[in-house]
């Protein structure tokens, strides 16, 4: 697994129900926001100058949710590539001229909602395509990002992302999940988000608002992803 020389820094991720210029219903249903803070510090011994101060660096990027989840597929991989380190470097920025300071790498973002290309916003219908190409060039790919969307609070902070109940809701109305187990009065289960939190009625683990639950409401039955034992899950496409 590749990885990169960036600084430490936190990410968020949040959703918002306005589409994104060149979006509309029913191939739309918002945006997300994706916002990357790493601080200034110290340069390690994998960095230019090592010892040296760095300047830190904010990102706030927008990407279009779209019905069929390519939208949300490359925002996790950018959220992934996040992990791994892949989003920054440090050295002199192209912009401003000064040196020892974070700036981008390799993957190009939205950093704007209007304006299209020249102010670094939307719309722009090739966008999606070429940071997905962007990202399978620093090798973050699809099948990288889907275990995301179950993890625990505590495994989303070793990824140093946290997801607002909006957007973990957003995503989970994306996923289709099969499972073979079936609610006591044999209904199906189907995915469904967490909004006020719950327990599982197998195992009594807590389900927090935005984490996802396989349910039957007619029964009020509701399990955690590992009870239900679910066999595929894809975002935004169907299940063969």
């Amino acid at each position: 697994m590749r990885t990169g020389d960036a600084p430490a820094g936190y990410a968020r991720l949040d959703f918002i129900e306005e589409h994104l210029p060149g979006y509309s219903s029913p191939s739309s249903n918002g945006h997300f926001v994706v916002e990357v803070c790493v601080q200034s510090g110290v340069q390690r011994a994998n960095h230019p100058t090592p010892g040296h101060r760095y300047h830190g660096k904010m990102l706030k990027a927008y990407f279009p949710h779209t019905t069929d989840g390519a939208g949300a597929r490359v925002m996790l991989r950018v959220l992934e590539a996040h992990r791994r380190r892949l989003l920054f470097t440090i050295g002199q920025s192209a912009t401003s001229g000064r040196d020892n300071t974070v700036k981008f790498g390799s993957i190009h973002f939205k950093t704007a909602i209007h304006g299209g290309p020249p102010k670094h916003g939307y719309p722009d219908p090739g966008y999606l395509e070429r940071i997905s190409s962007e990202l399978d060039d620093v090798g973050v790919m699809d099948n990288d990002v889907m275990g995301f969307l179950n993890e625990s609070d505590e495994e989303q902070k070793v990824r140093e992302v946290k997801l607002t109940t909006a957007a973990s809701c957003a995503l989970v109305g994306l996923v289709t999940a099969t499972t073979e187990r079936l609610c006591p009065a044999s209904h199906a289960l189907t995915a469904q988000c967490v909004v006020w939190g719950l327990s599982c009625d197998e195992c009594g683990k807590q389900l927090g608002p935005g984490k996802t639950r396989f349910g039957c409401v007619e029964c009020d039955f509701d399990i955690c992803a590992q009870c239900a034992g679910v066999l595929n899950v894809r975002l935004g496409e169907e299940v063969d």
